[in-house]
């Protein structure tokens, strides 16, 4: 289902999911390297009347960025609901806000996850990793890890995780796809 982002922005809670389809071609080949549908995974933060995303970025760490530059640029942003209630949404984005400024995965990092990523999916092996460096995935399911608190009831290993492994978490639950107001009125000409 398609939203206008202008409609739905103030339905957009803090640690709702945001998944990214981007069109460059570095984020096709994440998605085909991981087997996923996404190439990026975000956290939805509102300060004031502004919604954010907390993500892990390269180039960037880990940082707030306005939702709207994404859905306005065109970004394919699938918008999942929070519905667990076991939860807390403060964690989710708490975890994030305390590691505001930290880096983005080492290139060595990075692909000691992504290359190793299929075998270690095949004998459940985990991957060596830097825990003051993340990852968009890797840093999401940290995040919700840390919403549950001591009950950790995610279903992925977050230095093993891709974009879309998050969105089959039993915790979230698609809405629908964020558009701009002048996507949906040039669909519809």
């Amino acid at each position: 289902m398609l939203f206008r982002f202008q409609d739905v922005i103030d339905e957009i809670q803090d640690g709702d999911f945001l998944f990214f389809r981007g069109k460059a071609f570095y984020t096709r080949v994440i998605r085909r390297w991981t087997c996923s549908r996404y190439s990026h995974v975000a956290v939805a933060v509102r300060i004031k009347d502004r919604l954010f995303v907390a993500e892990a970025m390269e180039g960037f760490g880990v940082r707030l960025y306005p939702l709207e530059k994404y859905v306005r640029s065109g970004y394919q942003v699938d918008w999942f609901a929070l519905i667990d209630e076991n939860v807390d949404r403060n964690r989710v984005v708490q975890w994030f806000i305390d590691r505001i400024g930290y880096q983005y995965a080492s290139r060595r990092q990075l692909l000691r996850s992504f290359l190793t990523l299929p075998l270690a999916r095949l004998f459940g092996l985990s991957t060596k990793v830097d825990n003051d460096r993340w990852f968009c995935s890797f840093a999401a399911i940290e995040a919700l890890n840390h919403g549950y608190g001591e009950a950790k009831n995610t279903s992925a290993v977050p230095s093993l995780a891709s974009p879309g492994d998050v969105s089959y978490e039993t915790a979230l639950h698609i809405r629908g796809t964020l558009v701009w107001e002048d996507s949906i009125n040039e669909s519809n000409a």
